[in-house]
């Protein structure tokens, strides 16, 4: 965007109609969008997450346990357990865990057919574990990210006409800001919801046993966003709908490896049962490692196939739907302005007494 559009009057109109705009309005129209698009995508990010924190090398710790778990006929030789692996056979049956896997240690999922038995045991709610958190952060960080860009139009004019360094800035200061309830949504998608498994049962169970480790992985938000945006600003000035959609998609398919890695070193703990062990030093080691033992497709983009579709979805809805993304289109001469704001739904409401259409504005 042009920084000559700050002295447009009709700009100068939005702004001050947004500065007056209550913060919690804005987040609840966004946390409502997001909610309404996420009963569909909810589930495939699950199944997205679940492949990613599937640690292929973890399947060698469960290798020492009894033929009770690795055998598919369990039934049978019931009769010749003692009263100890009997008690056993009798947890992994009301866990729901797979042949291989153990009640109280982080699954390893195969297939997306055995993460859909694996939830599938742990009832409809297990297709949305993490889903209010998930939305908890893009509601929070992309409400602070507008505020804070704005903040940073106003006092830089560098950083006005600089819009990736603006962008990278504001998405990756927000996005670290909001990370405990990233890593609050990864730990969630990776235990087991039953009552008897659940490491987290609620928000102030996670408090007092991994308050410490509530940062883990925040660093990485840096190079995820600086993939994404690389992809983003491919079509930055375009204001054709399919380039924008087009974008959103390479941005993402850029950053999907880093994600990858920020998920599992989110979930590491030492401490806590069902969690993965401690494997990666930092986010270079884990994609180093990951890349090495699991390869880059099968490891670094695993899950990628559900993540692509449910951002598919989201990104369709966005730019055909218009329900949660509206432009303001602003026109002075030969020269279109575009200022994308997701509650400028909220700023319509405002508008009348201005008649904006009389200065030249096309919706």
């Amino acid at each position: 965007m042009d920084g000559s559009i700050e002295k447009h009057p009709l700009m100068n109109r939005y702004v001050n109609y947004y500065k007056k705009l209550k913060q919690y309005k804005l987040f609840g129209c966004y946390f409502y969008e997001t909610l309404k698009i996420s009963l569909i995508t909810g589930p495939l990010y699950v199944f997205a997450i679940s492949k990613q924190l599937s640690v292929t090398k973890n399947k060698d710790l469960y290798s020492s346990t009894s033929t009770i778990n690795q055998t598919k006929g369990i039934i049978p030789i019931e009769t010749q357990l003692t009263l100890r692996e009997t008690k056993n056979l009798e947890i992994i049956k009301a866990s729901g865990a797979l042949p291989g896997q153990q009640p109280y240690r982080a699954p390893v999922y195969e297939s997306y057919y055995e993460i859909f038995k694996g939830l599938k045991a742990q009832g409809v709610l297990g297709f949305y574990k993490g889903n209010f958190y998930r939305l908890l952060f893009y509601g929070s960080s992309s409400r602070l990210r507008i505020s804070f860009e704005w903040y940073l139009r106003e006092k830089s004019m560098f950083l006005d006409k600089a819009n990736f360094l603006r962008d990278l800035i504001a998405y990756t200061v927000c996005d670290m800001a909001m990370h405990p309830f990233f890593l609050i949504e990864s730990r969630y998608v990776l235990q087991n919801r039953l009552p008897h498994f659940q490491v987290y049962s609620n928000i102030w169970k996670f408090k007092s046993r991994s308050e410490h480790e509530v940062m883990n992985g925040f660093m990485g938000h840096f190079p995820k966003n600086f993939l994404y945006l690389a992809g983003l600003h491919l079509f930055y000035d375009s204001t054709q709908t399919g380039k924008i959609f087009l974008s959103t998609i390479i941005g993402h398919t850029f950053m999907y490896p880093v994600l990858t890695g920020m998920r599992r070193i989110a979930c590491q703990s030492s401490t806590i049962p069902g969690m993965l062990p401690l494997r990666y030093l930092n986010l270079l080691h884990a994609l180093a490692l990951i890349r090495r033992e699991e390869g880059f497709f099968k490891g670094l983009y695993k899950g990628f196939t559900a993540y692509f579709i449910a951002v598919f979805i989201w990104a369709l809805y966005v730019e055909t739907v218009g329900k949660y993304t509206y432009y303001l289109k602003i026109t002075e001469g030969d020269k279109l302005f575009i200022i994308d704001d997701p509650v400028f739904e909220e700023i319509k409401k405002r508008k009348h007494k201005d008649n904006l259409e009389k200065a030249g504005t096309n919706i």
